[in-house]
């Protein structure tokens, strides 16, 4: 389990994962893309993405949520697309990064 801070970016290309992802909205509002469907959530929202599910999201810059995956092994995806992000990186060239790396599939 992680608590990540989220950087207010579009991450407007959905990912599949056969990961179960489960996250809780601690702070912010977050706009998640789960398959065609968008789900506006604020603070105390419980959102779950099924394994296999394309997902997304955007966030305000006070956003924060904890994020459960299951099985583990994304915590290192997360920790390097925040630290790029926060670093000013182009979202593009962070995926280059990440591409094939994790257990992950852009959708």
């Amino acid at each position: 389990m992680a608590a990540l801070h989220v950087y207010a970016t579009p991450l407007t290309r959905g990912r599949s994962y056969t990961t179960l992802v489960d996250a809780t909205v601690l702070e912010g509002r977050f706009t998640f893309t789960l398959g065609e469907e968008e789900r506006e959530v604020e603070p105390g929202s419980w959102v779950l993405v099924p394994r296999g599910t394309r997902h997304g999201f955007t966030a305000s810059a006070d956003a924060r949520a904890l994020i459960l995956v299951a099985p583990a092994g994304l915590e290192d995806f997360f920790a390097e697309l925040g630290g790029g992000l926060a670093r000013g990186l182009p979202t593009q060239e962070i995926r280059a990064g990440l591409k094939g790396r994790f257990d992950s599939i852009p959708a």
